[in-house]
Formats: C-alpha cells, sequence, structure tokens
C-alpha cells in the first residue's frame, strides 16, 4: 500500500493499539475503570451493530466501562490510547 500511495506523496504509519487496550484490559483499576468483563450498552455481554441501538440500555457511568458494546473500546479507553500513543503522533507530526 506504501508503495501505491507513494505518487501522491502519502505516507502510511502502523501503531501498536493492541498492547495499550490489552494493558487496560489486563489492569483496569490502574487506568480508572471498573469493568472489564461487559460493556455498557445493552446486556453488556454480545452487543455491536443493531444489538446496541438508540433504544438500548446503556450504563449510566459510562466512563467506568473500557467497552462501550461488546467489541467497541468505550470514549475513555479511546482517550487512554491516545495518551499513550500521544509521544509516537507526535514525533510523525513533527517530521512534516
Amino acid at each position: 500500500m506504501q508503495v501505491g500511495l507513494a505518487h501522491l506523496g502519502s505516507k502510511i504509519f502502523y501503531l501498536d493499539v493492541y498492547d495499550p487496550v490489552y494493558e487496560v484490559i489486563r489492569d483496569p483499576r490502574k487506568f480508572g475503570f471498573e469493568e472489564v468483563f461487559s460493556g455498557c450498552c445493552g446486556s453488556g455481554y454480545l452487543e455491536a451493530s443493531f444489538l446496541c441501538n438508540p433504544k438500548s440500555y446503556v450504563c449510566p457511568n459510562t466512563s467506568a466501562y473500557v467497552f462501550f458494546d461488546s467489541i467497541h473500546p468505550s470514549e475513555k479507553t479511546y482517550f487512554s490510547l491516545f495518551r499513550s500513543l500521544r509521544p509516537i503522533y507526535d514525533s510523525i507530526l513533527g517530521s512534516f
């Protein structure tokens, strides 16, 4: 893909998001989370797509959950991921 886009002046950067999210899952309290085994939307066990929708139950404290539904991280988890990767983003953006 990098070669195919090189003529457009594009660059592709790959960042490891798995390890930082896994660290949150492994030690949720360290990052201020209370729940890692279920999602905040619906019953929390198998919701994605149409199973988590505008009529679904959403927990009152989304920031306590690592996952919003059964596969998508919560906003707080995404923010934690961003903070852990911020130095890499800054070094990439600073090189332009």
